[in-house]
């Protein structure tokens, strides 16, 4: 899944209403059990800092049909600073 109006998609593409982020459900420590006692460490590789996205377990089930049908969460998505073209400017010119 993409966020709405990232890399210039019309806000009512696909790959913003059906796919899905996981991020938010990923903790960024994970608890590890010694003799001392239980430490938290860091969910990511100790030489570049990327999260361990390798060592997760994820159970998927359908949405029910009372539920809403987009992704979430959602965020607005900002202007990049030095972009020659803005989202709003594609996504205008797209419906034209």
């Amino acid at each position: 899944g993409k966020a709405e109006s990232a890399w210039h998609l019309d806000p009512n593409a696909d790959e913003s209403k059906k796919g899905f982020l996981l991020n938010h459900l990923i903790t960024e420590e994970l608890p590890i059990k010694t003799m001392n006692g239980t430490f938290r460490v860091s969910n990511s590789d100790p030489i570049t800092g990327q999260a361990g996205w390798y060592d997760v377990r994820v159970k998927l089930s359908p949405a029910g049909s009372s539920e809403d049908m987009d992704t979430w969460p959602t965020a607005q998505a900002k202007e990049v600073p030095g972009m020659l073209f803005s989202s709003s400017y594609v996504n205008k010119s797209s419906n034209e």
